[in-house]
């Protein structure tokens, strides 16, 4: 994506969630915008698709554990 000149990549890093999800599934997509963010770069903006599978409860704190990755 870098490679090719885009400023921003969207993606889902939510697997098979539904609603709610547990810590771990948490940590895991986590872990997974963490690393796209470490490979792009901070020039790159992320733009995370959730597709509305998410309560409001697992948003806000995914939102919350995302917030340093802008």
């Amino acid at each position: 994506v870098v490679a090719r000149g885009y400023a921003a990549l969207k993606f889902d890093p939510f697997g098979v969630a539904w609603k709610t999800m547990s810590d771990e599934a948490m940590a895991e997509a986590e872990a997974i915008v963490a690393a796209i963010r470490q490979a792009v770069g901070d020039d790159v903006e992320l733009m995370i698709e959730a597709h509305g599978r998410l309560s409001v409860e697992s948003a806000v704190e995914m939102g919350r554990r995302l917030i340093p990755y802008r």
